[in-house]
């Protein structure tokens, strides 16, 4: 496999207070690295959405392409999928266990940041404009609609933390970054956080904060409830982040190296995969990468086994809950 990682290690720092922990060493860096597991032989699909059993990584249910056409997006919550079809574009609720499509509403976006499940709603951001609106799934009513936000360019991700719903607009400051921080309620901008790098994608953490990824290999956890903020770096590209609680994962898509962090900014492991590693997620002890070059779904357990399925489409993204995996797969894959 490929030669160890080049990371460096930020320092963890509290919000308006002073001091830090210590530089992470090239000693403390670790290797990338390669534990036992398995090599799956190719497998076909079609383009669209196939579910995968977390266990085995065998196909479980496919939705017809007639049905979701062009899915990019996916996000789980309470037992089913939001799902973002570019074609219509609609947002469709996915069945985990069947892969029936229970619902299906337009969507007020065609240019998806990311999806936020929020009970019977959903949060989309527009990564064209930068609005995030709130859509009812019954319905596809728009509850709420926030257009007027500090920074320029489109909005990704999203986070509720606290009360507060978490807007990332990596295009803003000159790409610097910028967190908007909302009442989800009205739309009042309650903090804003300026030259973030890493303001792309976000992923909520059990204990309240969240964390961020992207573009350029930069990481970071935020609590602002408790005033806490820590900075890590990863080499290369990464536009994904997941949390399993205690760490998060992200993927450089350049390298495809996987690189698990912990609550200081520090990296625990990484985990080579291919060129190509994007879109990640967790779930039910296991990090799922999917590949959206060669078309592989690569699992890395928290006992560090790794396991890889290949298939001759690309993953375009993917999503993880209850025992199944969502897959969203594009056109033919190069590998």
């Amino acid at each position: 496999m490929g030669a160890a990682a080049a990371v460096v290690i930020a320092a963890a720092i509290v919000l308006g207070v002073s001091g830090s922990d210590p530089r992470g060493s090239a000693s403390h860096r670790p290797p990338v690295a390669e534990p036992a597991g398995t090599l799956h032989p190719l497998a076909r699909v079609s383009s669209g959405v196939t579910l995968l059993d977390a266990a085995s990584g065998r196909v479980r249910a496919v939705v017809p392409p007639l049905v979701v056409r062009r899915p990019v997006a996916a996000s789980p919550a309470g037992g089913r999928f939001w799902v973002f079809d570019a074609a219509g574009p609609t947002l469709d609720v996915v069945d985990v266990r069947s892969g029936e499509v229970r619902q299906s509403v337009p969507s007020p976006v065609a240019d998806i940041g990311s999806l936020l499940p929020d009970g019977e709603n959903v949060w989309v951001s527009d990564e064209r404009t930068g609005r995030v609106t709130l859509v009812d799934g019954r319905t596809g009513a728009i509850e709420r609609s926030f257009g007027h936000l500090p920074g320029s360019g489109g909005s990704v991700g999203l986070a509720l933390s606290n009360g507060v719903l978490w807007i990332a607009r990596p295009q803003a400051l000159g790409g610097t970054g910028m967190l908007i921080g909302v009442d989800p309620r009205s739309g009042h901008v309650e903090r804003v956080i300026r030259g973030l790098l890493g303001s792309y994608q976000l992923a909520e953490s059990p204990d309240g904060g969240f964390w961020t990824a992207g573009t350029f290999g930069s990481v970071n956890y935020l609590d602002p409830g408790r005033g806490m903020r820590v900075h890590g770096e990863t080499s290369g590209r990464n536009f994904s982040i997941a949390t399993d609680g205690r760490h998060a994962w992200t993927a450089d898509s350049t390298r495809g190296i996987v690189y698990q962090i912990d609550g200081r900014g520090a990296v625990d492991e990484t985990y080579q995969t291919a060129p190509g590693a994007r879109a990640v997620a967790y779930a039910d002890g296991a990090v799922w990468v999917g590949n959206g070059r060669d078309g592989s779904v690569t699992r890395i357990t928290t006992g560090g086994r790794v396991d890889v399925w290949r298939f001759d489409h690309r993953v375009v993204s993917l999503a993880a809950a209850d025992g199944v995996v969502l897959v969203e797969f594009g056109d033919t894959s190069r590998g």
